[in-house]
């Protein structure tokens, strides 16, 4: 059996006098892919970002284990800097990452950006941009990788 990451017990989210969700308890364990289904509202980026430790207006308890205190979340707002080219925005992001598995040129061909390594972000579409977001996760090494609508507005 593989190591729990993260465990989340009677987790429970209302938003705007609404309930998102209640009671929800499960474990993420190491190798594993959870597909998070559900309607617009329904609280899908919100449960992630509870994980990723950006929301806190929850209640229950979400526990994370050593391996799991690097997550990374991609969400809807990407961090590139529109002045540095592809290259030098995950270069950027090393500088932030503990495990720092350098491969950018692999991580831009990943996500069907060979070649775009010296253009200036600024130069690319947003879609394209996003694209070097994702790629960031790749280099990030981190043992937990939290996406919301990851592929939204890709070109």
């Amino acid at each position: 059996m593989s190591e729990s990451l993260i465990q989340v017990s009677e987790l429970h989210c209302e938003r705007d006098d609404r309930v998102l969700f209640e009671g929800l308890s499960f474990n993420l364990c190491a190798g594993e892919l959870v597909h998070v289904k559900g309607v617009n509202g329904a609280g899908k980026s919100t449960l992630l970002r509870c994980l990723a430790g950006l929301y806190s207006g929850y209640s229950g308890t979400i526990e994370r284990s050593q391996m799991a205190r690097s997550t990374k979340y991609f969400g809807h707002k990407i961090n590139v800097k529109r002045n540095l080219t592809a290259s030098e925005n995950l270069e950027m992001y090393s500088l932030f990452c503990e495990a720092r598995q350098i491969d950018n040129l692999g991580a831009l061909a990943e996500v069907g950006l060979a070649g775009y390594e010296h253009v200036l972000c600024s130069d690319m579409s947003e879609g394209q941009r996003r694209r070097v977001a994702l790629a960031s996760i790749l280099t990030s090494g981190s043992k937990v990788c939290l996406l919301d609508e990851p592929f939204a507005s890709l070109d």
